[in-house]
């Protein structure tokens, strides 16, 4: 099927294609980081320390769709240091010189790069 455009309307025509075309495209990265993103926290959960509450394994999040086209993920656990302030468990355990954890969660992240980009792609060609 051909559609007759002048020549004077052929820019505005190219420029509703693209506009189309790049929505479509917003979408698809939106959804391929959604997929990248829960690949990140299922490895972060099955690779973080059990502990005796197990409450920390499983207080791995999204911090959600704050942001256009990118993801922030974050442990919810919070506990007391000695000055009685509350912080991040996950910086106790992926910072602190005694924690036999230490360099866990960049390990995880590091290690997760390849299966991110796979399962961003899977997602990315589902959309597209």
């Amino acid at each position: 099927m051909s559609v007759k455009i002048e020549l004077g309307d052929l820019g505005k025509e190219i420029a509703n294609i693209l506009d189309e075309y790049g929505d479509e495209v917003y979408e698809a990265v939106e959804e391929g980081l959604d997929a990248a993103e829960s690949t990140l926290i299922n490895r972060l959960k099955s690779n973080s320390p059990e502990g005796k509450t197990k409450q920390y394994r499983a207080a791995w999040k999204s911090k959600g769709k704050r942001y256009k086209l990118k993801r922030y993920v974050h442990n919810t656990k919070m506990v007391q240091n000695s000055e009685k302030e509350t912080i991040p468990l996950s910086n106790i355990l992926e910072y602190s010189e005694d924690s036999k954890h230490q360099g866990l969660i960049k390990r995880t992240f590091d290690d997760s790069v390849e299966s991110m980009s796979s399962a961003f792609m899977e997602a990315f060609k589902k959309k597209i």
